[in-house]
């Protein structure tokens, strides 16, 4: 079997038993917590994710798509990261009761700051988890994403049965990426990237500028809804919108998620030795297309018994919801590929474009 599909195989077992995994979860929390609660952690979510973008700054694909790949370049990487997370993090801290006092719910205060502690975790997980996806090793990082997915799972219903409401999710998540953290070190110790370093920092640097801003139009386009809504309509709303959105991200999470993963190592691999990407890019769209869109259009069809079943009687408002969103997913049948394509080829200016 080919490194390639062995990768695919892996991955796709990696993002199912994650989708499994998450929809456990989505059946029990959308039974114990309220849709004011989902909404107050979509929101604080949308703003940390805004402000997480910056701080991700494109290291990790910048190590995947680069030619050279020297331990010197892999610590550079971590030095240029975590000075970034701490500042991201700092900046989330102080702006959290500015947030609280614009959509006039105190929750914030204490739920932003816990999110944006898991910044500071980030990049000790980087490397490992870099040089894993260059090297294929698509079983190991299985192992180490559903470690995240059972720890979260397990800690956000404990949590919830508990009374903690929305903040289940945040000591969730934080939890959940410490036990992937010490996973990917256990599979791919790289305590040594942890060393300062700044070789080549200016041709990271300029990467991650472009990646920056493609990353930020990306979760304008995807948070900017949620953040009106929440402001005008209040929190009930945004937990409507976004369980609707869950609904709807159910075919993407079955199909396009448990390719991702492997897309852009293997194309970045296929770019440095032949340079060829188009037979490759044109076969997936063919999957793609032949896929995903029976079930979108089922999806649309059957919106009513589906939300009943996965969220509960709690939840009908979702229906119209799920209806339109699902026929309008059909036509983002490319957009899982154009970044990973434009990455691999070297073309991190055009992704902005």
């Amino acid at each position: 079997m080919s490194k390639i599909r062995r990768s695919v195989l892996f991955s796709v077992a990696d993002r199912y038993g994650t989708v499994g995994l998450s929809l456990i979860g989505t059946l029990v929390l959308a039974r114990l917590l309220s849709p004011k609660d989902f909404g107050i952690y979509s929101v604080a979510v949308s703003v940390v994710t805004l402000v997480g973008v910056v701080r991700d700054f494109g290291v990790g694909n910048f190590l995947l798509q680069t030619r050279d790949m020297s331990d010197v370049v892999i610590r550079t990487a971590f030095t240029l990261s975590l000075p970034l997370s701490a500042i991201c993090a700092g900046l989330l801290v102080a702006a959290s009761g500015w947030i609280a006092s614009f959509y006039a719910e105190p929750a914030f205060s204490g739920l932003v700051p816990l999110l944006a502690a898991g910044f500071l975790l980030v990049p000790f997980g980087m490397p490992s988890t870099s040089l894993l996806q260059r090297e294929m090793e698509f079983g190991k990082l299985a192992a180490a994403n559903l470690s995240y997915a059972a720890v979260s799972l397990i800690a956000s219903v404990v949590l919830a049965v508990l009374g903690f409401g929305y903040m289940s999710f945040a000591w969730a998540s934080l939890l959940a990426s410490l036990a992937r953290i010490a996973a990917s070190l256990a599979w791919q110790p790289c305590f040594w990237a942890f060393r300062p370093a700044m070789a080549r920092w200016r041709e990271i640097a300029v990467f991650g500028g472009y990646a920056s801003a493609t990353a930020i139009t990306n979760v304008i386009h995807d948070s900017l809804p949620q953040l009106i809504i929440g402001r005008m309509l209040g929190m009930g709303a945004v937990g409507i919108l976004g369980r609707a959105g869950t609904v709807c991200q159910l075919p993407d999470r079955l199909f396009t998620s448990a390719l991702q993963p492997v897309l852009l190592p293997s194309l970045a691999e296929q770019a440095r030795s032949t340079g060829d990407l188009k037979s490759g890019y044109l076969t997936a769209i063919t999957y793609m297309t032949a896929l995903q869109w029976p079930v979108l259009l089922c999806l649309t069809i059957l919106a009513n018994p589906a939300v009943r079943l996965l969220l509960g009687d709690q939840w009908m408002e979702t229906v119209p919801l799920v209806r339109i969103m699902a026929l309008a997913t059909i036509t983002l049948f490319p957009a899982f590929l154009t970044y990973p394509v434009l990455i691999a080829a070297g073309a991190i200016r055009d992704s902005l474009i």
